[in-house]
């Protein structure tokens, strides 16, 4: 039974040996290598990746803070999606300047007959006018608290007597001020923006019958003619011929549409009158 357990472990021995060859006693190798290097080796071999280079390992949150840093990364990502595009500026600059510009336009105005807006303005009638406008400034008491009216420039051009005024204010004192105008040759005047005055188109109308004054007419008209509008209209001539008159009036849009749904024909008196109508593509007269 001794014998018999002796050999078995013999065998044990054996088999150890021949499953773990690498703790087998060997000089040589003992001697070249210290205790420990063959399994720093061996562990440094498959451990290298992650060991050595942790910077190759997946980090969201490393990720994010590396693109920050690159300045490359961070201008592409320094707009959020939907940021006003730089092209948007020049824009609200020129609603701006849009707006300036209507505002100086507003400020823009003809001094024109009252009774004949788009009648041409001669030498003499502005001249007139600008003395008794510079009469009622001299006028005005002197005071350092407020000042007097104040305009850019003016003239006559194209028969128009045109008055830029510096703001509001002076616009409206250059309103209540014309009012108080002596007539010239009959003619009192009135203040028109420019607008206004060049918008009107030319309609001319043969009244038959007793010659009536021009305002006259354009209240009959009024009445005898539903819709149709004539507050707006401005005379802009007027010929006396041998059974009537003729009148050439300025009028805006609106009344043209009506008069033309009317085919031109309205009631006046006890008769119709015919207008001839602008072509659809008819400029405005200035």
């Amino acid at each position: 039974m001794a014998a018999r357990t002796e050999g078995d472990r013999g065998k044990e021995e054996t088999t150890l040996v021949k499953l773990r060859p690498d703790q087998t006693s060997d000089p040589a190798r003992d001697a070249s290598a210290q205790p420990g290097t063959a399994k720093q080796s061996q562990g440094t071999e498959e451990t290298t990746p992650v060991t050595l280079r942790p910077s190759q390992t997946p980090d969201p949150a490393r990720d994010a803070r590396d693109a920050t840093a690159q300045p490359g990364t961070a201008k592409k990502r320094s707009g959020p999606t939907g940021s006003t595009p730089e092209g948007a500026k020049p824009a609200s600059k020129k609603k701006k300047l849009d707006f300036s510009h209507m505002v100086k336009k507003s400020l823009q105005v003809a001094v024109v007959y009252k009774d004949d807006p788009k009648s041409e303005m001669k030498e003499e009638g502005k001249a007139h006018i600008w003395r008794q406008l510079t009469q009622l400034i001299d006028a005005m008491p002197q005071s350092s608290e407020s000042t007097g009216p104040q305009f850019e420039r003016s003239g006559l051009v194209q028969g128009v007597f045109k008055i830029t005024c510096t703001d509001q204010r002076s616009l409206t004192w250059l309103k209540e001020a014309v009012q108080r105008i002596q007539p010239h040759e009959g003619h009192s005047f009135q203040v028109m923006e420019l607008s206004q005055l060049n918008r009107l188109k030319s309609v001319r109308v043969f009244v038959p019958g007793e010659i009536s004054d021009p305002k006259v007419v354009l209240a009959r008209l009024a009445k005898q003619n539903r819709g149709l509008d004539t507050s707006g209209w401005r005379l802009l001539n007027r010929q006396e011929k041998e059974h009537g008159q003729l009148l050439i009036l300025g009028m805006e849009d609106a009344s043209l549409e009506v008069l033309r749904s009317m085919g031109g024909r309205a009631h006046l008196e006890l008769s119709r009158v015919n207008f001839v109508l602008p072509d659809q593509g008819q400029e405005e007269t200035s």
